[in-house]
Order: structure tokens, then C-alpha cells, then sequence
């Protein structure tokens, strides 16, 4: 008979949140810890222990986990973030990890009294207070236009994700009532959350995913603050609202290598899009799961929820068409041609007249344009086999790319040199990473850091050439 695994409390320590992901990781592949521990020429007893945190999981093993359980190196990269993670000892140590944050350097004008904050806090509150769960501090944004400097509690960023252990602290001392809702005026307020949206989001094109994601969760704070006491009409408004910074924050955090973050807030989106009954913000999001899967070349998950975007009613044009790239991606990964043609097309159809007979104003997918499209029907080319036809789409799809979309240049770039390598150029592989990783160095992406890893080693057997090696001496040098 097997065992049954002892109940887990993740969120008492970042051990136990790893093996936490661990079992999750081990169940969705189906393995008992037995079978995984023999797997690991070891036994179903450390697997366990593994789980519960009894035990650290140290690199090396956390990487064969990986290997295993197919996660894309998930556990990996979170036993390096806990390894990296500091613990404050004296009140000198945790001004030290503000300033490793730039919590305190350039701050708005008129707001210079943040610094005189920090120092009183650090001042007042014993070290010894702050314990193993202290991590730093934050700048939030408070209703009445002005910011404060609150701590930031480890148990309570596991538990709810950065937004919510901000959001805590920042009401404390400023809660939102009923009279406030009531003295502002909707629509405005409405209208400063989508307007800053979208400013965000070109923030994010042309700067990176890792400038902005901290605005981004500051803004979720102050929306979950404003949920609390808004009620009818207001309240939809605003978890459409931020369902929309939430789907945001999960790109931002997925960029920046944050793959439980990128998750968390994923999720929320959904909750408040359903909540909110705004079914093409829920497709839009489900579209959103769907790239997450393809990114894990999880080619029947990408598909699944590509088609269940499209099965929601009242979607905008744009919103419909990159719900039909994902699913045309995730054909192209099973090598399903005339499914990943077929979607590519109506993509394609939907771009070119439904875009101007639309009848459902929206935001959502703004950056998809034919350029976008060109791009994805590149990537599924090389998928299937046909890298020459894949080179001169994406050569078509940046030309056409409006400057804005920095940040998405880099991501076609990366993209494109698989096609070159397939084509048997490696030269110009390395030639288009250099150009791929020098964006990549400027915008944070880890996911076209990634893409040029993967070049990396396709390139190995090709180490002597002077491009080739090139790029590899820049890459480990980035």
C-alpha cells in the first residue's frame, strides 16, 4: 500500500514552499514518491522530506527534479531566489537591502520625507522584531497622492503575492471608506486606471518588464484597497479594471524570471474577470494561460485553452484573433499543418476586416497587429520544418514593427535564430543573438535570455567559428 503524503504547510518558510511546488510538480506528473525517488537513485523517504521542507532541496537536486518532472527548470530557479534572499541582521544590514532595492535613491519631488521615514522605521523597530519572515521595504502610493516606505513580510509574500503584503501595510494607516468612494467620481477614477494602463504598457515595450512591475503591483494595491468598500456598478467596473493590471503583472513577472508571481496574479485576473462577468477579459486571460503553456511547450494545454478563449461569447476582434495564434502555435508544436494554417488565417481575417467592424470597444491586445500575426505564423514555419519560409516572415514582421514595441523586437530576434539554425546558418544565428541579446541585456526579458540559451547550445558544434563564438563569449559575459 503507499503511503500517504503528510499534509504540507508551504507558507510557513521558503523551504516549505519549494517542496510545496515540489509535490505539486510530482502529482500533476503522476509519480508517487517512490517512483520519483528511485528516478533520483535515491528513495520516496528524502522525497517526502523534500516536500515538507524537513530537508533543503540543494541545487543540483532541485535541477534533476526539473529534469524529471518536465518543469522547465521552476524549482531551480526558485531554490536560487531562495538562496539569494537576504536576512537582515542589524538595523546597518536592512538599510543595506533598501538601498540594493533603490527604495530610497530617486525619489518623486516632494517626496524626500521618505527617507527621513526609513530612518525613523529602522530606528524603532528592533531587528529582532523583524525576524526570519522580514525582507526589505517597499514605496507605496496612498489615496491621498502621497507614498510611504512599509516593511515587507515574507510570510505574507509567499502567502499572497507582493501586492497583498503592500496593500496590508499601506491601509494601515489609511484605510478607504465609504465617504471616500463617495467624494470621488467614478468615471474619473475609472478612466486614471485605464489611462495609466496603458501608459504602463508602452513603459513596458519600449523600457522593459523589469521597470515597470513594481508600479504595476503598486497600482494593484491601491485597486484591492478600493475593492474593500466599492459596491454595484463601481465595483465591476474596477475588477475589470484590475483584472486587466493583474493579466499585466503575471507578463511582468513571468519576464522577469518570477514564475510563482506570474502565476498568482494570472489566477487573480481570472477570479475578478469572472467576478466582474467581463467575458472578454476572461478570454483575453485564458489566452494568457494558453501562452504561459506554449512557453512550456505544453503543446495540449496551449491548445485546450486557446479554444476555450474562442468559445467565450462577445470577444473583441483582437482579443479572438490571439486566442487563434495560441492555438495555431500549439498545432504547430504537434506538427498538425493544416489546424495550425487554418487558425493562422482566420487570425490573419480577423486582423484585416474584423478589426474595423468591431463593434466592442476594448484595449486589450492592443500590440496585436499584422506584424504580430506575421510573426507567429513565422514561428509555427520553423515549428514545421520550414526555416527559410520562417526567416523572410519575421524578417517581414520587424520591419513593419512600430519602434514603440522594443521589447517585442527582442523577443521576434530570439525567436528567429532557431530558424537560422535550422537553416544551417549558424553565422547569422549568432550575428541576429548578438543583436537579440543586446535588447535582452537592456529590457530584463529572462524569456529571450532563455531563447538565447537554448541558441547557445544549438550552436556548440559550431564553437570554432569567429561569430559563433562571439556570441557565446557575450552571453556568458551578459
Amino acid at each position: 500500500m503507499s503511503r500517504r503524503p503528510n499534509p504540507l504547510d508551504p507558507y510557513t518558510s521558503w523551504e516549505a514552499f519549494l517542496g510545496a511546488e515540489l509535490r505539486r510538480a510530482r502529482e500533476h506528473a503522476g509519480l508517487s514518491q517512490d517512483v520519483l525517488g528511485r528516478q533520483l537513485y535515491s528513495s520516496g523517504s528524502t522525497v517526502g522530506r523534500h516536500e515538507t521542507g524537513e530537508t533543503p532541496i540543494p541545487l543540483g537536486i532541485a535541477e534533476r527534479y526539473d529534469e524529471i518532472l518536465k518543469t522547465g527548470g521552476s524549482l531551480a530557479r526558485l531554490r536560487r531566489m531562495i538562496d539569494q534572499q537576504p536576512e537582515p541582521t542589524d538595523q546597518q544590514d536592512a538599510l543595506q537591502v533598501a538601498e540594493k532595492l533603490e527604495l530610497t535613491e530617486n525619489l518623486p519631488v516632494g517626496q524626500s520625507h521618505l527617507r527621513s521615514d526609513y530612518a525613523e522605521m529602522t530606528t524603532n523597530m528592533p531587528i529582532n522584531g523583524m525576524g526570519v519572515d522580514f525582507l526589505g521595504f517597499a514605496v507605496v502610493f496612498t489615496l491621498d497622492g502621497g507614498c510611504r516606505i512599509v516593511p515587507l513580510d515574507r510570510r505574507a509574500l509567499i502567502a499572497g503575492g507582493a501586492a497583498s503584503a503592500i496593500s496590508m501595510s499601506a491601509t494601515s494607516g489609511r484605510t478607504v471608506t465609504s465617504a471616500d468612494l463617495e467624494r470621488m467620481d467614478p468615471e474619473l477614477l475609472l478612466e486614471h486606471f485605464r489611462t495609466l494602463r496603458k501608459s504602463l504598457g508602452i513603459a513596458g515595450d519600449l523600457f522593459g518588464c523589469g521597470r515597470v512591475v513594481k508600479s504595476v503591483v503598486e497600482q494593484l494595491a491601491l485597486l484591492s484597497s478600493l475593492y474593500e468598500n466599492a459596491r454595484g456598478r463601481l465595483r465591476t467596473e474596477l475588477l475589470t479594471v484590475g483584472a486587466c493590471y493583474a493579466e499585466f503583472a503575471g507578463i511582468l513577472h513571468s519576464d522577469v524570471g518570477n514564475s510563482q508571481a506570474a502565476i498568482y496574479w494570472i489566477d487573480r485576473a481570472m477570479e475578478w474577470a469572472f467576478e466582474a462577468g467581463d467575458r472578454n477579459t476572461v478570454a483575453y486571460v485564458l489566452r494568457r494561460k494558453s501562452y504561459q503553456a506554449a512557453g512550456e511547450r505544453d503543446a495540449a494545454r496551449a491548445i485546450g485553452l486557446a479554444q476555450a478563449a474562442q468559445r467565450e461569447e462577445q470577444l473583441s476582434a483582437r482579443v479572438r484573433a490571439l486566442a487563434c495564434l495560441e492555438e495555431a502555435r500549439g498545432h504547430a508544436f504537434d506538427r498538425n499543418e493544416i489546424a495550425c494554417q487554418r487558425k493562422l488565417d482566420e487570425a490573419d481575417e480577423l486582423m484585416t476586416d474584423g478589426v474595423r467592424h468591431d463593434d466592442i470597444e476594448s484595449d486589450l491586445g492592443y500590440f496585436c497587429t499584422a506584424a504580430y500575426v506575421d510573426f507567429y505564423r513565422a514561428t509555427s514555419w520553423a515549428e514545421l520544418g520550414q526555416p527559410s519560409c520562417a526567416i523572410e516572415l519575421c524578417e517581414q514582421a520587424l520591419m513593419a514593427l512600430p519602434a514603440s514595441q522594443y521589447w517585442d523586437r527582442g523577443e521576434f530576434l530570439s525567436w528567429q535564430t532557431h530558424a537560422h539554425v535550422a537553416n544551417n546558418d549558424p553565422e547569422q544565428a549568432a550575428t541576429v543573438g548578438q543583436e537579440a541579446l543586446m535588447i535582452s541585456r537592456y529590457t530584463g526579458s529572462s524569456r529571450a535570455r532563455n531563447e538565447l540559451n537554448r541558441l547557445s547550445a544549438k550552436l556548440a558544434r559550431w564553437a570554432e567559428l569567429p561569430a559563433v563564438r562571439d556570441f557565446t563569449q557575450a552571453l556568458v559575459e551578459a
